[in-house]
């Protein structure tokens, strides 16, 4: 386990029973070497989604906001990390 030492700013990294946490001390989340992304990509390749449905999945209102993403037009933000954690809640392990 580690702290920040009270600076909300600055990042930090802890680990616990084998796994790594990274964080800033406003939030701590499991660090994970494949990115959010490419676990949402890899969904939709697995389920044999197509992009219109990935769209709606997401809550995006048209097709072009997911393809968009996924091509890397405009990058995945947190609003993206939100739509998938809804859409997806396994994205979390």
């Amino acid at each position: 386990m580690a702290t920040n030492n009270g600076n909300l700013g600055e990042m930090i990294e802890a680990s616990a029973n084998g796994e790594k946490f990274v964080g800033t001390g406003h939030a701590i989340v499991q660090y994970s070497e494949e990115g959010m992304l490419e676990k949402v990509k890899r969904i939709q390749r697995d389920r044999g989604l197509t992009d219109e449905q990935m769209a709606e999945l997401l809550g995006y209102s048209r097709r072009e906001g997911w393809a968009k993403i996924k091509c890397g037009q405009v990058p995945a933000s947190e609003s993206f990390e939100l739509r998938a954690f809804r859409a997806f809640p396994e994205v979390r392990t």
